[in-house]
């Protein structure tokens, strides 16, 4: 996606760390990063998550540590969304 303010490319992609999490919740998580070209890739340290005790990262959602812990929220652009901050 692309943001329409800042005209950087804006990519959300799930992570999934193959039993290396300490926290089963942390197995699969959203993580973030962004581009001015497309090309070359950003993770920004967002600090919202801990994992195994490293607070700088870029993840924006973790699982829930339930059954099906392999898989993630997804995020969804609404271009139809009549509140542009969400």
């Amino acid at each position: 996606m692309r943001d329409p303010a800042s005209g950087r490319y804006q990519l959300w992609y799930q992570a999934f760390t193959n039993g290396k999490a300490q926290k089963r919740s942390h197995r699969s998580m959203i993580c973030y990063a962004e581009s001015s070209d497309g090309i070359t890739w950003t993770k920004p340290n967002l600090g919202l998550f801990d994992y195994n005790g490293i607070a700088e990262n870029n993840i924006i959602v973790v699982g829930n540590g339930g059954y099906s812990d392999r898989y993630s929220a997804s995020v969804v652009v609404d271009h139809a969304d009549p509140d542009p901050s969400r």
